[in-house]
């Protein structure tokens, strides 16, 4: 089954964002790590109807992009928990980058599109949060192509909030490698946001 299609299928309400990771490994490249604590609801489901008082729990899924395409968060509420997922929605705006696509082979038609040019599947995937303002809710939107899916853990038991993880929302931002600008999020003409720093990883506070 594609990444794609294995996406679809899973229920991303109450999971949890745990790090992202973007890197600049040389030239034009660059690619994306993310890692979430799945709430397993499908495992959930049948531990429970065998067991009635079968513990909750999640397992850690990794989504590994070899090319990232584009990048944005958003935490509108600055005081509380940013990394609570709400929902999923898989081919976001997806239409938007194939255009794109479009209109670059017909200008340049033997130039090279870093994505949709090697028939690999492309994932665009929207996280909407359960972080808002009055107005706003908070997400987490990737899109890149030679996507790679693997669940790193068995399931495990949930470690219960405190009322200090509820009101408290830390990140901790750490760039390594030669390059020592700080971090901060820039967003190009293009539309793209995109991590400034050789390696940046955007950690989760539990």
């Amino acid at each position: 089954m594609s990444v794609v299609s294995s996406l679809k299928d899973l229920n991303f309400h109450d999971s949890r964002l745990v790090s992202v990771g973007l890197s600049f490994p040389g030239g034009n490249d660059r690619t994306g790590l993310l890692d979430i604590d799945y709430y397993d609801w499908e495992g959930n489901a049948q531990r429970r109807a065998d067991d009635a008082n079968a513990t909750w729990l999640t397992k850690r899924l990794r989504l590994s992009f070899g090319f990232l395409a584009h990048i944005e968060l958003s935490a509108p509420d600055l005081v509380n928990r940013a990394q609570d997922i709400d929902e999923a929605e898989v081919d976001y705006r997806l239409s938007s980058f194939q255009a794109r696509y479009a209109a670059f082979k017909r200008e340049f038609t033997h130039g090279s599109y870093p994505l949709f040019e090697d028939g690999c599947e492309v994932l665009s995937i929207r996280f909407t949060t359960q972080n808002y303002d009055a107005s706003t809710a908070g997400f987490l939107w990737l899109v890149g192509g030679k996507v790679e899916l693997e669940w790193l853990t068995t399931p495990s038991s949930r470690r219960a909030n405190t009322f200090s993880d509820l009101r408290s929302l830390t990140y901790a931002a750490a760039i390594r490698g030669s390059d020592a600008a700080k971090p901060s999020l820039a967003s190009a003409s293009s539309g793209s946001s995109l991590f400034i720093g050789s390696t940046l990883d955007l950690m989760m506070s539990a």
